[in-house]
């Protein structure tokens, strides 16, 4: 083939068509985006009382919330203060570490005798650890 230019394709490849890793990096940003919108945890409106002090919990609680009606939820699922006592109960004892602690979330205006009532079921469970959700006074 005199004077004509092969055309074989065993030459070094000297440049890197991106175009399908963005269209899929794209797709993969729009799923997340969409799924993010969904694992959002719904919240149960309670004003904390405030503390210049505070310290973080483990990794391993149970949240108990009480309104200023004195409505109780654990886990966000609402509970009757009777059934407080068998939940943690039976979470303690299916706790991977047999330790569990539970925070406490109570509105700023709850009646003082249920949050002491609310106590006195958490220690009865066996639970010696237990904290009060607060927020920080200088918010």
């Amino acid at each position: 083939m005199a004077g004509g230019k092969s055309n074989n394709d065993d030459g070094m490849i000297t440049d890197i068509n991106i175009t399908p890793m963005v269209d899929v990096m794209l797709v993969l940003l729009i799923i997340f985006m969409l799924t993010a919108s969904f694992i959002v945890t719904p919240s149960i409106p309670v004003k904390l009382p405030t503390a210049s002090t505070g310290e973080s919990t483990p990794t391993e609680t149970v949240s108990i919330v009480m309104t200023k009606e004195s409505k109780f939820y654990i886990e966000g699922n609402p509970i009757d203060m009777n059934e407080i006592l068998g939940y943690l109960e039976n979470k303690k004892k299916n706790a991977e570490s047999g330790k569990l602690q539970v925070v406490i979330a109570a509105d700023n205006e709850a009646q003082y005798g249920k949050v002491i009532k609310l106590v006195d079921i958490i220690r009865i469970a066996g639970i010696v650890d237990y904290a009060f959700n607060i927020e920080d006074e200088q918010q």
